[in-house]
């Protein structure tokens, strides 16, 4: 079976660049606000190019890499880590709420989840949720659909 790539989700990039825009625009006022003044020009011209580098390297390069890789033979996180599933003793999503105040809006709460695997040697690794390109129940699907996969491929083997 393919091997199952979950990456950073594309949906908040509508933001970032409305983020972007917004910095870059400062940047552009500076510079042809004081016009003849050939430091704060350069100074704008720097700014800008950082801002630029930042941005595309928000908006494009943290989303090519995958965040999670499930495979037949285990689990990569962030393309170093490999935990084969013989290692893996568990994995399910812990939701954790707090509570916040805000000048604006009062009190409120909000919730995060991680997707918690524990491993046999009584390590666990924490993976954040938030701003991937699958559910937090899909994910769990298909960890035990390729976990599955292999049980049944590793029985098969044996016979």
């Amino acid at each position: 079976m393919k091997p199952v790539v979950i990456k950073k989700t594309w949906k908040t990039v509508p933001i970032e660049l409305m983020n972007t825009g917004l910095a870059v625009f400062g940047g552009l006022y500076l510079m042809f606000a004081y016009w003849g003044n050939m430091v704060v020009f350069i100074l704008s011209l720097i700014y800008l190019l950082i801002v630029t580098v930042i941005a595309f390297y928000v908006i494009i390069s943290l989303r090519l890499y995958s965040h999670i890789t499930i495979k037949t033979e285990g689990l990569i996180v962030d393309n170093k880590e490999f935990y084969p599933w013989e290692n893996i003793e568990s994995y399910f999503v812990e939701e954790s709420s707090y509570t916040y105040f805000s000048a604006d809006t009062g009190h409120g709460t909000a919730s995060e989840k991680t997707l918690v695997v524990r491993l046999k040697d009584e390590h666990s690794l924490r993976l954040p949720l938030a701003q991937l390109n699958k559910k937090p129940g899909q994910i769990i699907e298909l960890l035990d659909e390729l976990r599955y996969v292999r049980i049944e491929f590793k029985q098969k083997k044996h016979t």
